[in-house]
């Protein structure tokens, strides 16, 4: 009969080597540190296309920082932590094409923690009113906002940020790049 004690360490030294790897394969995924940042552009939405379309023979305006606009469109942007890690301290621009003379942004987030950590500049000719700002040129132009996180976005943290702008909704275009980070953009914009 065969010495089977003379195969066992032999035996051994193969499960090690097979199992081994396996669980590096199964294990690598759930401890790495995955840094992942989406954005949903929800649909822009003309929120005075239909009183317009019902009120034809009527001139109708929305107040707006002491002006009335002839229209009113919204976005409603998220940003939201989809690794296993905090992101710290990034920014992110958002461009809408075309011509806007006003927009009014604001920052909603579940703790009021995540609603001080972000803060919303305009580039281009601005006026530093803390809510809305108007854009003072009247050449045909896009407007770009910037929003700056300075503190962490924990995993699984959202924050949304909404617009309203006057002028056509058009679609919102987000520009972001973060050393290390996978970032993913989805729009749901339908035109």
């Amino acid at each position: 009969m065969p010495d089977l004690r003379a195969k066992q360490p032999f035996s051994a030294i193969v499960r090690a080597a097979i199992s081994a790897p396996v669980r590096f394969l199964i294990a690598h995924p759930l401890v790495a540190r995955r840094r992942k940042l989406k954005f949903e552009i929800e649909e822009t939405l003309d929120l005075t296309r239909e009183l317009r379309n019902e009120f034809k023979s009527r001139e109708l305006g929305v107040g707006f920082d002491g002006g009335t606009l002839r229209s009113l469109t919204r976005v409603i942007i998220r940003v939201r932590n989809d690794g296993n890690t905090a992101i710290e301290e990034f920014s992110f621009e958002i461009e809408i094409p075309g011509e806007h003379h006003n927009c009014l942004t604001y920052i909603a987030a579940r703790s009021r923690e995540l609603d001080r950590v972000a803060s919303i500049s305009f580039t281009g000719k601005a006026a530093s009113n803390s809510m809305s700002r108007e854009i003072s040129d009247s050449k045909p132009m896009g407007l770009t906002v910037k929003v700056v996180v300075g503190s962490a976005l924990n995993r699984r943290e959202i924050i949304n940020l909404g617009m309203f702008f006057d002028g056509s909704p058009t679609g919102c275009l987000v520009h972001c790049r973060i050393p290390n980070t996978k970032i993913r953009i989805r729009s749901t914009v339908h035109f």
